[in-house]
C-alpha cells in the first residue's frame, strides 16, 4: 500500500577516508543505490507479507518509485542528512557502510549512500538542488 511516498537515494561522486577522498566508480555507485534501497525496505517494513492457505507466509514485493540523486562528495550527502534531521525526519532514513578494504584502506567502511522514505513535498529545499544521477562523474572531483 503506496500513500504517494517515494525512495530516495543520495550518492556521493567521492567519500572521505582516513587515508583521503575516494571517487566512486559509477558501478560501485549504483551497487550502493541498490544496498541501501533493500536495507530501507527491510528496516521500514516495507515488504509485507502474505498468507496463502493459512500456511505459508511469503513476501509480497510492492512497487515504490526510486529516485536516485548525486551529490558532489560524502560532505554534501551529511548535509543533505542533517538538514532532514532538522525537519525530524531521521525515523524515515538510512545509511549504508560500504567494506570494500581493496578501495577504502584497511576495514574502515565509509557511508557511501543515504536513503529516505518520504512524500515529494517533504523534499523541498532539501533534495531539489541535487541532480539526477546518471552514472558520470561530473566536476571537480
Amino acid at each position: 500500500m503506496n500513500s504517494g511516498a517515494r525512495i530516495y537515494v543520495v550518492l556521493p561522486q567521492t567519500v572521505e577516508t582516513p587515508g583521503g577522498w575516494v571517487i566512486q566508480p559509477p558501478g560501485r555507485q549504483a551497487e550502493q543505490a541498490c544496498h541501501v534501497t533493500a536495507k530501507l525496505r527491510h528496516e521500514l517494513g516495507l515488504t509485507t507479507m502474505d498468507s496463502k492457505d493459512g500456511e505459508l507466509t511469503v513476501p509480497v514485493y510492492e512497487d515504490y518509485t526510486t529516485i536516485i540523486l548525486a551529490a558532489r562528495d560524502s560532505h554534501e550527502m551529511m548535509h543533505v542528512y542533517n538538514l532532514f534531521v532538522k525537519q525530524k525526519m531521521q525515523r524515515n532514513m538510512t545509511f549504508f557502510s560500504d567494506h570494500n578494504p581493496g578501495a577504502y584502506g584497511s576495514d574502515f567502511r565509509p557511508i557511501t549512500a543515504l536513503a529516505i522514505y518520504t512524500l515529494p513535498k517533504k523534499t523541498v529545499g532539501i533534495l531539489d538542488y541535487l541532480p539526477l544521477w546518471d552514472g558520470h562523474l561530473k566536476g571537480n572531483v
